[in-house]
């Protein structure tokens, strides 16, 4: 028994000396692997990474990230005061499982597929509450997919979906550069007419192989209900011609330089439902859900690629490959390694899209502070610190309403009122959050819309830049007023309480920082107020909206 224990403890030492360096980085949690892949690329790495974020950088930079709002005053006291080790990696697990996930995750994919279209035949509430529970239930970006591309709108179940192609009329221009865009990266609406003047990998071919796979499908408006949906012929062709060559071309289903893909032979009956003016057309063949299919298939790395960019921008500040829709060969990845690393991963996963973000934030690369070196001053795609962008709209608003109180008081009053409803309901439970948060989305939603409105742009560029209207906005919209009048317990009623003055500046900027003040700020504060004399309450607010409008609450750093 004795050498039997002492080979098993030789044979393990000798295991350890021996092992492959390349087996022990497999053995690397995914976000371990980013930090390495980030040191190896950029030369003196060790002397030019920042620092990592302090801990009030970071719990707002990941309440943002994760929840589309900056955290309570009562959660940003409790994560600071918080000394367990462990305490970020806490707070990105609770995160990414609350209700506030969801719709922030909502908001963001709503902008990335929809670009902020007009509803026109799919309402925005089924469109967003489809996004909403679909990142509740963790789906997978690959099923996500099939749902929006393969769903025809022609009942309850999965008309949500079907916005993305309806509410773009099925466009052909539209439609097929968005789905290049959105879904495979690629922008080929300069390769309609000919071979891109300027990319050699940007090919007519390529734009009308997409449009292959919905050319027979079309807007079927039903005489009764008036309500549109997708319909479906089982024949037609995709011809098309340079106009640099005159070459006449024709084309089946192709995703950029996979094979294309050929119909089966034409049935005698192709129909399970001909076509008609008073009937849609659904044919036993569609090429459209062969699109639905196709796009997700391993071979089409193109999708994996595109997601995992856009989810590394959307929390790096910047893609690895940018834009985040011209992938081509002279605008390689900066990081070619890492993007494969990231992606293959991903789909190992299932697409599941909260495992990559969880690891992506679990990473130093992406809880590095904002602040350089003060001797480097590195291009921003060498990861080398964290990159500063302004708030999106929806950000913008929600942080506002939570940071003035508005919000907390909408919470207590829904769990209040749903509490006396039934007052054996558990408060802890995951159902009774999810439903608290949707009440509040739902009263919250006009002011939100007051934001997009003002502070949305076409190109939702994630670098600042503010306008005239933004600035009279922040300075005189009558939302702010209201919001900044003492009501029950928001902020203003809060610091109107609190006579000292240190305990106030640190109310004021735990909720509206998320930190502490310094001496300066504390010192700032008081003489501010001092000028104010009896007005007491007035100045609190016009010291609240000064702080709103600063650069430091625009900004995440």
């Amino acid at each position: 028994m004795y050498c039997r224990v002492t080979i098993r403890i030789v044979l393990g030492v000798m295991f350890c000396f021996c092992v492959d360096p390349l087996y022990t980085q497999e053995l690397l949690p995914l976000h371990a692997k980013i930090d390495q892949s980030v040191a190896d690329a950029v030369s003196e790495f060790e002397r030019r990474a920042g620092p990592l974020t302090t801990d009030s950088a970071f719990l707002r930079r990941i309440y943002l990230d994760l929840t589309g709002t900056i955290p309570t005053v009562t959660e940003a006291r409790a994560f600071l005061d918080n000394n367990n080790e462990d305490k970020r990696a806490a707070i990105i697990d609770r995160l990414l499982m609350s209700p506030r996930f969801s719709r922030h995750m909502q908001h963001e994919f709503d902008v990335m597929l929809m670009q902020r279209r007009p509803a026109k035949y799919v309402t925005l509430s089924l469109w967003q509450t489809f996004l909403f529970e679909a990142f509740r239930n963790n789906l997978g970006w690959d099923e996500m997919t099939r749902q929006i591309l393969s769903a025809d709108g022609a009942n309850p179940e999965n008309r949500p979906p079907a916005r993305f192609l309806l509410d773009r009329d099925l466009n052909p221009q539209d439609t097929t550069r968005d789905i290049g865009r959105v879904f495979l990266g690629r922008d080929l609406q300069c390769a309609q007419c000919h071979d891109h003047p300027h990319f050699e990998d940007y090919l007519q071919r390529h734009y009308f192989g997409i449009s292959a796979f919905f050319s027979r499908s079309y807007i079927f408006k039903d005489p009764n209900s008036k309500e549109a949906s997708l319909g479906e012929k089982a024949d037609g062709v995709v011809k098309f011609t340079s106009v640099f060559t005159s070459q006449e071309s024709e084309i089946s289903p192709r995703l950029l330089d996979l094979p294309e893909i050929i119909d089966p032979p034409l049935e005698e009956e192709p129909y399970i439902t001909k076509p008609d003016d008073q009937t849609r057309g659904i044919p036993k063949y569609s090429r459209r859900q062969q699109l639905a299919e196709t796009i997700v298939k391993q071979e089409n790395s193109a999708f994996q690629l595109n997601i995992t960019n856009r989810i590394w921008a959307m929390l790096m500040g910047r893609g690895l490959v940018e834009p985040v829709d011209m992938f081509h060969q002279d605008n390689p990845p900066t990081h070619p390694k890492l993007l494969e690393l990231l992606s293959n991963d991903l789909r190992q996963h299932q697409f599941d899209m909260r495992y990559l973000i969880r690891e992506l934030v679990l990473s130093h690369t992406y809880q590095r502070s904002s602040r350089l070196m003060s001797d480097v001053e590195p291009p921003a795609e060498e990861l080398v610190a964290g990159q500063i962008r302004p708030l999106t709209p929806e950000q913008l608003g929600f942080s506002m309403l939570e940071a003035v109180g508005h919000i907390e008081n909408i919470r207590l009053a829904t769990t209040t009122k749903l509490l006396e409803e039934q007052p054996q309901r558990d408060t802890t439970s995951v159902a009774f959050a999810f439903e608290v948060e949707q009440t509040i989305n739902g009263e919250v939603q006009p002011h939100i819309d007051a934001f997009v409105n003002t502070f949305a742009s076409n190109n939702e560029s994630r670098q600042f830049d503010a306008t005239a209207n933004q600035a009279l906005f922040l300075m005189n919209s009558p939302l702010l007023d209201v919001w900044l009048q003492p009501s029950k317990n928001n902020l203003v009623a809060r610091l109107q309480s609190i006579h000292d003055i240190a305990a106030l500046s640190d109310e004021l900027y735990m909720s509206i920082f998320s930190r502490h003040p310094n001496e300066f700020e504390a010192s700032a504060v008081q003489h501010f107020l001092n000028s104010f004399a009896d007005k007491r309450v007035q100045g609190l607010q016009e010291l609240t909206r000064t702080l709103l409008c600063s650069a430091e609450f625009r900004l995440n750093h």
